[in-house]
């Protein structure tokens, strides 16, 4: 699922230089599928591959302050497809 998620150097420099005043949030809506898939083919499932990214990338968001400020389950999904259903 390529291009999904994943800004081009050029929407992430756009990002970068507008200077807005007060904190990010980012909400992430999160599908695992049962296997991971990996460009180098290593063995994973879904839910330990996004444990690996929150693990790695925890550091890097801590170092630029950034943090969690929620992490859950919603409990009601009152807008767009249930067909689209997030995991996490």
């Amino acid at each position: 699922m390529t291009g999904h998620v994943d800004p081009t150097k050029e929407t992430f420099a756009a990002f970068r230089e507008d200077d807005r005043p007060g904190p990010i949030h980012m909400l992430n809506l999160v599908r695992l599928r049962d296997k991971a898939s990996y460009p180098d083919g290593r063995d994973a499932t879904g839910a330990e591959a996004y444990a690996a990214y929150g693990r790695d990338s925890h550091p890097v968001f801590s170092r630029l302050g950034g943090r969690i400020v929620w992490r859950g389950r919603r409990a009601v999904r009152n807008r767009g497809s249930y067909q689209l259903l997030d995991d996490l």
